[in-house]
């Protein structure tokens, strides 16, 4: 039972770190894995309404709406898309992909990323 409680306690851990206290913070962060990944960041622009999902173990959590919109070449995109599902470290969740070639001769997509983005701030 005790190694279930240390497991536990690790799980949340890991969680929590994915868990920036602020959207500006999670913005720049969202931003700089972006980079990462070779994308070229044009603006981040956080929505109203953001909603508290639920609260953990002293902390609220809360949504927060993003539009990401990027220039990215098709493979570096796929990368950074399937790191956000298997290996990122923030949580966030995609709501809608738009894109479209950036002109003619241009091998850039001009992309823009609908995202759920979450916070949680200690009570």
């Amino acid at each position: 039972l005790s190694e279930a409680v240390k497991e536990m306690r690790n799980n949340f851990a890991q969680f929590k770190a994915r868990l920036p206290a602020d959207s500006e913070t999670l913005v720049n962060l969202l931003s700089q894995e972006a980079r990462k990944y070779g994308l070229g960041v044009k603006e981040v622009v956080p929505a109203d309404g953001g909603e508290v999902s639920a609260g953990i173990s002293g902390y609220r959590v809360e949504e927060v709406p993003l539009t990401l919109s990027l220039n990215a070449e098709y493979r570096s995109l796929g990368r950074f898309l399937e790191a956000m599902q298997y290996d990122f470290p923030l949580l966030v969740r995609v709501d809608q992909l738009k894109m479209r070639n950036a002109g003619e001769g241009q091998a850039l997509l001009e992309v823009e990323l609908q995202l759920v983005g979450y916070i949680a701030q200690k009570l």
